[in-house]
């Protein structure tokens, strides 16, 4: 059997991407920021079903919910930020 690359272009190229930390990094944030909207499409749609009554009920919802995520994802990124500093 010959062995032979079947991955894709792609695929090799997020695999160099991996190996440098810079490049890393800046992925993840990227895709923190990507989870981080998408956290609030769904919030903000889900208010907008519902109909909440009282718009600073809304108001107070949304940002309690926001909180949360956006702090959840801070510390992640710090955390990353801080393990590739110091592993660098």
């Amino acid at each position: 059997m010959i062995p032979c690359d079947v991955t894709t272009s792609r695929t090799r190229v997020y695999k160099r991407r991996q190996l440098k930390g810079v490049k890393t990094l800046e992925f993840r944030l990227q895709c923190e920021l990507s989870a981080i909207k998408s956290s609030v499409t769904v919030i903000i749609s889900d208010l907008l079903t519902v109909r909440v009554a009282k718009s600073e009920s809304a108001v107070t919802l949304i940002t309690s919910e926001l909180k949360s995520v956006c702090g959840e994802n801070l510390l992640k990124s710090c955390c990353s930020r801080y393990l590739c500093n110091l592993f660098s």
